[in-house]
């Protein structure tokens, strides 16, 4: 059985993604049991949009937020100065440019990473496509970023569990090494985006500097 996404067929793009989204919250064990995937596309493009919403949502809430409270007035000086470095409309812009870009290498690096693990510990029911899917269709849950204050952290916790029980399920590797693969591919990836953040500051900085 193939995952609401992924079949395509009479309800289109748009029902198979809500299908998607619900299923993976109300039952992500049905979903990920004995379905089948045909590639990365689609499961990219699904993480992909969540994810560039979610940072749309977050981007929209702070420019509320900045319009709404005077953080000069209850912050120390180096928050003030990252909030405003955050509100540069460079930053904005380069935010919007690179989260799809961002969300689709991070979606296919983890997946790398994860199924390099799981293969090495054991066996894995499907390939390199199959641990795409897994980590993409845990998504869902993150557009719970709409909902102000604790949506993003409510939405980001329930994804990791439906991320690890994803893995345990499509790929029939068990919760143990679903688990260890998460954690370590989880890290890499945080430590990759650290140096990618590091490596593209002076070109932000060289880009606000002539915007001005």
């Amino acid at each position: 059985m193939a995952i609401p996404f992924e079949r395509g067929g009479g309800e289109g793009l748009v029902g198979g993604f809500a299908e998607t989204v619900m299923r993976s919250m109300s039952d992500p064990v049905g979903l990920f049991r004995g379905a089948e995937v045909g590639g990365v596309g689609r499961s990219v493009a699904y993480a992909t949009a969540i994810g560039t919403f979610v940072q749309c949502v977050g981007l929209t809430y702070l420019l509320i937020m900045s319009s709404l409270v005077d953080i000069g007035s209850m912050a120390p000086e180096p928050m003030r100065q990252a909030f405003r470095d955050a509100l540069h409309p460079v930053d904005l812009t380069i935010q919007l440019v690179l989260t799809p870009i961002q969300t689709a290498i991070g979606l296919l690096l983890f997946a790398a990473i994860a199924h390099g693990l799981l293969s090495a510990t054991g066996n894995v029911r499907l390939g390199y496509a199959g641990t795409v899917a897994a980590a993409a269709y845990s998504y869902g849950p993150m557009l719970l970023a709409v909902i102000p204050f604790c949506g993003a952290l409510i939405g980001f916790v329930w994804s990791l569990v439906l991320l690890i029980l994803g893995l345990a399920t499509l790929q029939e590797a068990g919760v143990g090494r679903a688990l260890l693969a998460t954690l370590v591919a989880g890290t890499a990836c945080c430590c990759v985006g650290f140096l990618a953040q590091v490596a593209i500051a002076p070109i932000v900085l060289l880009l606000r500097g002539l915007v001005g």
